[in-house]
């Protein structure tokens, strides 16, 4: 993982040659914004915080989503919260949601 992470960064020194238009800029973006929703909205408010209740396919798509921004995965997440292990989401403060308890209101 720490390759491709390497990898995928230093292939960003590709625009020195190639040029970047506005419409890369705006894709980059949005893409960021679309990730950095399934990382929020998926990972953290429902795989750790069970903030909210969704369906299956819900499910599969958050995971999906913020699994497209290269960290960790849902099962992972979902692991910790379950699972034996005692870190990630059981150690995160406010695992119970007493941190987020009236976040939205």
């Amino acid at each position: 993982m720490l390759v491709l992470f390497v990898a995928i960064h230093l292939a960003c020194l590709g625009a020195i040659w190639t040029g970047v238009s506005w419409s890369d800029i705006g894709l980059c973006l949005a893409l960021y914004a679309i990730r950095m929703f399934g990382v929020t909205g998926g990972y953290h408010r429902y795989f750790a915080h069970r903030a909210y209740k969704t369906g299956r396919v819900m499910q599969f798509l958050l995971a999906a989503l913020a699994q497209s921004s290269l960290q960790s995965g849902a099962l992972w997440r979902f692991a910790q919260t379950v699972g034996p292990a005692v870190k990630g989401a059981v150690t995160h403060p406010g695992a119970a949601a007493e941190t987020h308890t009236y976040a939205d209101i």
